[in-house]
């Protein structure tokens, strides 16, 4: 009885399981379910027909073949819409030889636009060029030649300019050249800027932006060659920028009238990473720029940090600057090196202002041969500096007068090696401190070798002299005014 209920249980069960799940035939034949890519995400296609092209209506636009435009004032394209995207699709939009116009303007409308994949050149202004109201403005992987006035021109905020190369712009130009121009809050990435303002007539900038921007991996290499210009910037930025990791190489060579700054802060900023190489150099006949800087912060604040800043300033004509800041900076473990060779005025490794703090530099083998009436600095500071742990070394050699380390009243001096600075020069100074400086645990030795040494260590008044060694110079090793305390040191 029992087996016979489960088994009348079981066919109910199986009953209602098939009832629920209704029947295999379909009802009617399936509908089409596939979406095209242009439903999907709507593009516009453009052709030299559409061209010159306004774009008034937000959306994706895509290059289909290469562009020329004949008319000098023709610009390629203008954008005047906002959230507006064009692919180009690895096509070229070409100005005509001569002309007075922008590859691709953006207008105070735009906002949020993005521009991609191929080659804007040979316009009489710049290659893409922005209004200052203009915003969030994406470009990348973007080739910008030659074109007559500058590269990319973005001066509003918000700019994204990555993997893109500007080369070749703003040769002989009578404007202010760009390389790369941003506003606020940029991000400017891994782009090659090369070539760009050859022979211009007034200022070149490889990259420029303002506050609160980030410049990262770029390589910024020979612009402002022959500038008959005034100033030639590798990277420029107002204020509390980021600059890490570029390149910057050979920009302003035989640039004989112009300034020459490899990276140059208005105000504040971290400067990390950088390598700064033969800026503002002249040649076997030619000489180089006229003042050279390999880093700059002109106002106060900031941090320039494990940068190589290396032969800029060869046979230049003025003055050399390896680093170069105002107050309340930081300057820790940069090498500076081979700067201001042959140039004819004073040369400084590192020069910064009051309440800094110097610590682990390399300042090697700055300032040689230096011609003329000259003095030339390893560091030279101002007031209450704390200078610690650098290593200054083979400066000023075949000069006139050459001081390792000079630092002004209040300063410490600690834990420095200054050696084998000097050689053949005419007068020699391993450290000098100034009144109310505490100079302790410093190496001093073979300084002034073959030339004249004024001595190893020359400290003024009331000073603190601890635990220094100096040896081996040619000269005194260490002389002391009046009111100091002389404690532990090894100075016969």
């Amino acid at each position: 009885m029992t087996r016979q209920i489960l088994v009348i249980i079981a066919v109910l069960f199986s009953i209602t399981i098939s009832t629920m799940a209704g029947g295999l035939n379909p009802t009617a034949p399936p509908g089409e379910t596939m979406k095209t890519l242009q439903e999907i995400a709507p593009r516009t296609p453009l052709r030299q027909a559409d061209f010159p092209l306004t774009i008034t209506e937000s959306g994706s636009y895509y290059l289909t073949e290469n562009v020329t435009m004949f008319f000098d004032f023709n610009i390629g394209i203008v954008i005047n819409s906002s959230d507006v995207m064009i692919d180009l699709m690895g096509y070229t939009i070409s100005g005509p030889p001569i002309s007075f116009a922008n590859g691709i303007s953006i207008t105070d409308l735009g906002t949020n636009i993005k521009i991609k994949n191929g080659t804007v050149k040979n316009f009489g202004l710049n290659g893409i060029a922005g209004d200052l109201l203009s915003k969030e403005i994406r470009i990348t992987g973007v080739s910008v030649t030659d074109n007559s006035q500058g590269g990319i021109s973005l001066p509003g905020s918000n700019v994204v300019i990555k993997d893109c190369f500007i080369v070749n712009n703003g040769d002989s130009a009578g404007v202010d050249v760009y390389g790369i121009r941003c506003g606020t809050n940029a991000m400017v990435i891994n782009n090659h800027i090369i070539g760009n303002g050859n022979q211009a007539l007034t200022i070149v900038y490889g990259i420029h932006v303002t506050n609160n921007s980030i410049c990262m991996n770029n390589i910024v290499s020979k612009n402002g060659y022959q500038s008959a210009g005034y100033l030639v910037y590798g990277i420029y930025y107002s204020e509390g920028a980021t600059i890490k990791n570029n390149t910057i190489v050979s920009n302003g060579s035989l640039a004989h009238s112009a300034d020459v700054t490899g990276i140059y802060g208005n105000l504040g900023g971290i400067i990390v990473g950088n390598t700064v190489k033969g800026n503002g150099n002249g040649g076997t006949i030619l000489s180089g720029a006229n003042k050279v800087m390999g880093i700059w912060i002109e106002n106060d604040g900031g941090m320039i940090n494990n940068n190589a800043v290396v032969k800029n300033g060869y046979k230049a004509n003025d003055y050399v600057r390896g680093i170069l800041g105002a107050s309340g900076l930081q300057v820790f473990n940069n090498k500076v090196s081979g700067n201001g060779e042959l140039a004819p005025e004073n040369v400084y490794g590192i020069f910064v202002g009051n309440g800094c703090k110097i610590s682990g530099n390399v300042v090697f083998d700055n300032g040689r041969d230096v011609t003329g009436v000259n003095i030339i600095y390893g560091i030279l500071c101002g007031y209450n500096n704390l200078v610690t742990g650098n290593t200054v070394s083979k400066n000023g050699d075949n000069v006139n007068t050459i001081t390792g380390i000079r630092s002004n009243d209040g300063s410490i001096i600690t834990q420095n090696n200054v050696s084998e600075n000097g050689t053949n020069a005419l007068q020699v100074d391993g450290i000098v401190a100034k009144t109310g400086c505490t100079v302790s645990k410093n190496n001093v030795f073979k300084n002034g070798v073959g030339g004249f040494l004024l001595a190893g260590i020359t400290v003024e008044d009331f000073c603190l002299i601890e635990s220094n060694t100096a040896y081996s110079n040619g000269g005194p090793n260490l002389v002391y005014g009046t009111g100091c305390v002389l404690v532990n040191n090894v100075a016969p």
